[in-house]
Order: structure tokens, then sequence, then C-alpha cells
């Protein structure tokens, strides 16, 4: 295994670093749209991604459905009932809030950058009927998209914010051609704090990837991991990627 192949996990956390900025100021809508929505009073919102001009066709609609679904989630936590997220255009996200009454709050909440950490998982469900019970009030229980439980370290390990750019790239290996994933590099400081981490935790450790309080993977500690964080910071600064296989509908 490569470096570059040490850190796996489901490339729907393509989402965290494709970053979405507002087009279009909102407006007060006062018409009914193809859905029957009665948005009079709510909230127009158009978001384009960037970093997906580049992609085939196919890959760059599988990283707007998946912008789509964490917007959905986002919007389904602060409860703003029937809105409507769908593409609009090529690089474009049309969303509706009928059920919004404040636009610079709902601007502020869709627009702001999703929430990335890395968590120690201290136990991993594998159905989502059971019921896993925290031993500590260090730790918490976070689902998957699955709503399968996991109780992780309420404390995170790291944030997003030790990263200082994350790219996303296609794959030209023989092995993974077309294969989405995201370089990343850190700040020396996170370069640091992640190597750390990585020589404190065991092989078999899980890691979670967390995004807005989803659970959206939990790659194991390889051999391979901790190699690389042996040899100091430098070895993993710009050597990290994020990658994984996965269906259109566990994409979604």
């Amino acid at each position: 295994m490569t470096r570059n192949d040490w850190l796996r996990f489901g490339t729907v956390a393509i989402v965290a670093v494709v970053a979405l900025y507002l087009l279009y100021p909102f407006w007060p809508l006062n018409k009914v749209v193809k859905l029957g929505l009665d948005l009079q009073g709510g909230v127009r919102l158009v978001l384009e991604a960037e970093g997906v001009a580049d992609m085939t066709p196919a890959d760059q609609t599988k990283t707007i459905e998946q912008v789509i679904t964490i917007l959905g989630n986002r919007i389904d936590q602060y409860g703003l009932a029937n809105a409507e997220i769908r593409r609009f255009g090529g690089e474009r996200i049309l969303i509706n809030l009928p059920g919004a009454t404040d636009p610079e709050e709902a601007r502020r909440l869709i627009g702001q950058t999703a929430l990335l950490e890395f968590r120690r998982v201290i136990q991993a469900g594998t159905s989502p009927l059971d019921d896993l019970i925290p031993t500590s009030s260090d730790q918490e229980v976070l689902k998957d998209r699955d709503g399968i439980p996991y109780i992780v370290d309420r404390d995170p390990l790291l944030t997003g914010a030790a990263l200082s750019n994350a790219v996303v790239r296609t794959s030209q290996s023989l092995q993974n051609v077309g294969q989405l994933y995201i370089a990343l590099s850190f700040t020396q400081q996170g370069a640091e704090q992640f190597a750390k981490i990585m020589r404190q935790m065991s092989v078999n450790d899980l890691l979670g990837i967390v995004l807005d309080n989803t659970i959206y993977s939990a790659p194991r500690i390889t051999e391979s991991i901790k190699e690389a964080a042996q040899e100091g910071w430098r070895a993993v600064q710009n050597q990290t990627t994020i990658t994984g296989r996965f269906s259109t509908d566990e994409a979604k």
C-alpha cells in the first residue's frame, strides 16, 4: 500500500471540502413553483459548487448529489420544514425554504462551512436497532447515514481547521481509474497533531470521520499509517488522501 492510499473512507466526505458559495442573493417568492410549494414569504437560495467544472459529467453529478444530501441533513436539523433542494443547471443547487421567516438566518445556516471532525470510535454498531450506551460523560452516540449508532469521544481529535487545502481529483491508477479521491494538505500544526494522533492510536482502532454530527466513515488504523506517522509530520503533511469504493446508492 502506498502512502497515498493509507487513509480511506467513503468519498461522500468530498462534500466537506467542496466549497459552496452563494451565487445569487436570496429573495422572497410570490408564486407557486413546480412542486407546488407556496413560497410567498419564504426564501430561495441558489448555490454553486466550486471544484467540479473539470470533473466528468458522471462524477460531477455524483458530487452534486452528495452536496444535496448534506444540505438536506443540515436543513432537517434546523427544522426548516417542506424544503425543496434540487440541482439547478450544471453546477448549481436550488434551495426553496417555504418555512423560513428570517432570510439572513437561513442564508447563514445554509452557507456556513460544514464542520468536519475526526473522532475516536469507542464502539461501532452493526444495525440501526443497536442500543449503544456510553459508559462515560466524555462519550456520546452519533449515527451514520443509515442510522447505525457509534459511541465516540465527545471531543474531536482534529477538525477541518487543521487542513490548509483539499482538492478533489480523479484517480488515474489502473486499479482505481476514474475513482474520486481528495488530496489533503495539512498546516504544519495540523500535520504535527495528525501524526501524533496516529502514533497514539493502535492498529485496527477506528477513526470516525464526522461531518455535521453525522458519521460518514470509520476507517481502521493500519500499519502503514503508523509507519508514516513515526516518520514525523512532514511524512503526512501533503501525502494524505481520502478515497473509497461505493455504489451510487451508497453515495446518496
